[in-house]
């Protein structure tokens, strides 16, 4: 009976061991207690009922050496059959035991079931084992095309990304012999989505745009309409929104007619950010995406789209919907085991944290942030988000030159991915940084720089950037350009438009017009842009707006008393949040010492 239970591995339970030892109920008995008494093998607790463990690992692997290969394969077989009639969902058991018993097409079926189980669940490297393990025994190109997809997959999962393009390669190449365009178009979207969460945009671009040409003619598929959605994100983020809305269009009539859930969702999240649609009609959109992935168990288009959707919400004032859009997001993260894309949605968080003031709370998220790096092989937009966020918290801090570096590093890795919307994003938030640094040429080009990017199509860079501009065109003394932005930047709202753009713009207005000494002008621009911060929940920009507030009031002689309690609602937000450079600077501030 030992002999038999250790053919079982270390562990094993009563029932599995009855059926395949061929003993009566209780002469097994009294031969496991025997067992115990000597200390070879002890009863424990197990999910598989009245179950035995070997005192020690040495035990079962010298009784299965001391028997010759030929019983040990008997015996394999006859564990493997009890297996089968008391667990007969335990893939993994029985694919080891069809395997050892040398019986290799059982082994093969096994390993599939247990790695598609284990991908179904997220267990991401127990469902690599398992498909490798398939793959060895698996001849048929067929069955070799499908394994290969599918370790691609979970590759990816684990942010494995230049690995799983390498399978996927493999896959394509069978793909392409069998003449089998639907497979084909596929593995072409599932590379270059792999090749934007790198942050490799271009290279995105390219694979899809030769994958089109290669399956041209082919009958319509599943597969080609999540191509055509694939190459509609690729035109997005590489600054050409009309050819992204054509191949979005494309890719969502074909993908209604052949029923692909799967582009259909990814689709509406690129139809989402396309500049060209309305606050409500992104929405929609995103709402959409995510009832048909969740509906289709495909949790990373759900992910994208409730990410997205949370962005929209922070830049529209509704942050309570945005954080538990993104928090939904980090779940699924979370369950998926992907550490490339949680370090990218816990970027998302962190930026929601800061803007609503709750440094306390982002800083608990950095180290999580950094620890996350350090498993992200690669490129990565988190590559990218982490340093940007180390400079927002330094800038927060007030050690400025500290947060300049860790936003141009930022800038610099968004460039080395090539990624267009980082590349923006880094700009905007280093020309904050350049501003209050006085440091006024330099936040200029950054400025500009922010303004290519979001006339290339990136939506919420459209009127930032040329906000910031007005100001720096007005301290370098250029009051008529800082004009003629400023038109620019209104003449670039649209139905697309939140009430960030809204704040930024009257606070672009009273810079000017305190430039101009226009006063009463400037007052009403900066009351009116402290009220939208406050309805954006954006307290340190509320705060610091109060604060150049009642810098222009002192300067223009006005409303003393007014400008007083301007600063010390200031102050009392700041301490709020936790940012005490600034603090002391608004109290000293208030004693009149600067």
């Amino acid at each position: 009976a030992l002999l038999v239970a250790a053919i079982f591995g270390r562990q094993f339970d009563f029932e599995a061991l009855q059926a395949a030892s061929r003993l009566e109920e209780e002469p097994l008995i009294d031969a496991l207690e025997e067992a115990v008494r000597a200390q070879l093998i002890e009863e424990v607790e197990g999910s598989k009922g009245e179950t035995f463990v070997f005192g020690h690992a040495l035990v079962p692997s010298a009784l299965r050496n001391g028997v010759s290969g030929l019983r040990r394969r008997r015996l394999h077989q006859r564990v493997a059959a009890a297996v089968r009639a008391v667990r007969p969902q335990d893939h993994e058991a029985l694919a080891y035991h069809h395997a050892e018993a040398g019986d290799e097409e059982e082994a093969r079926l096994h390993y599939i079931q247990a790695g598609e189980r284990a991908a179904a669940a997220y267990a991401n490297q127990e469902a690599e084992v398992a498909y490798r393990a398939a793959l060895e025994r698996t001849k048929a190109s067929v069955n070799q095309r499908y394994l290969l997809t599918r370790l691609g997959e979970v590759l990816a999962r684990q942010s494995r990304f230049e690995q799983a393009i390498e399978t996927w390669s493999q896959a394509l190449e069978l793909a392409r012999t069998q003449n089998d365009t639907d497979s084909f178009a596929r593995l072409v979207a599932l590379t270059a989505g792999v090749r934007h969460r790198m942050g490799d945009t271009r290279g995105e671009l390219q694979s899809c745009l030769e994958g089109l040409r290669d399956v041209a003619g082919a009958p319509e598929s599943a597969g080609i309409a999540e191509l055509y959605a694939a190459t509609a994100t690729a035109h997005f983020y590489n600054g050409q929104p009309e050819e992204a809305a054509g191949a979005a269009r494309q890719a969502l009539d074909l993908a209604e007619r052949v029923g692909a859930v799967r582009a259909q969702a990814n689709t509406l999240i690129t139809l989402a950010v396309l500049p060209n649609q309305s606050v409500a009609e992104a929405r929609k959109a995103l709402k959409q995406a995510i009832k048909l992935a969740e509906g289709a168990s495909l949790l990373g288009i759900a992910s994208r789209a409730y990410n997205t959707l949370g962005l929209m919400y922070e830049l529209d004032g509704e942050s309570q919907s945005a954080v538990q859009q993104i928090r939904r997001a980090e779940q699924i993260e979370r369950q998926r085991g992907s550490a490339a894309d949680l370090l990218f949605v816990l970027g998302h968080t962190a930026q929601t944290m800061i803007w609503s003031g709750e440094l306390a709370s982002f800083e608990g998220l950095l180290p999580q942030m950094q620890e996350l790096k350090a498993a992200t092989f690669g490129r990565s937009p988190g590559l990218i988000l982490l340093p940007t966020m180390v400079g927002l918290h330094a800038w927060h801090q007030g050690r400025l030159a500290e947060a300049s570096t860790a936003l141009e590093q930022a800038l610099d890795e968004a460039r080395r991915q090539q990624d267009l919307q980082f590349s923006g994003f880094s700009m905007f938030y280093l020309t904050e940084v350049l501003m209050e640094a006085e440091t006024w040429e330099r936040a200029e080009s950054s400025a500009r720089g922010a303004v290519l990017v979001g006339d290339r199509g990136i939506w919420y860079l459209r009127v930032l950037p040329r906000c910031q501009l007005v100001a720096i065109l007005a301290q370098l003394g250029d009051l008529e350009a800082a004009r003629n932005m400023l038109a620019e930047a209104q003449e670039r709202l649209t139905a697309r438009s939140g009430r960030i753009d809204a704040a930024f713009l009257e606070l672009a207005a009273a810079r000017l017009a305190a430039a101009e000494s226009e006063w009463q002008q400037a007052e009403s621009a900066y009351v009116r842009a402290v009220n939208l911060f406050d309805r954006l929940g954006w307290r340190w920009y509320h705060a610091r707006v109060q604060q150049a507030w009642a810098e222009a009031q002192l300067a223009a002689e006005g409303d003393a008393q007014q400008a007083n309690e301007a600063l010390q609602q200031a102050a009392a937000t700041l301490k709020a949040m936790g940012a005490s450079y600034y603090v002391d600077q608004t109290e000293a501030r208030l004693r009149g010492k600067t």
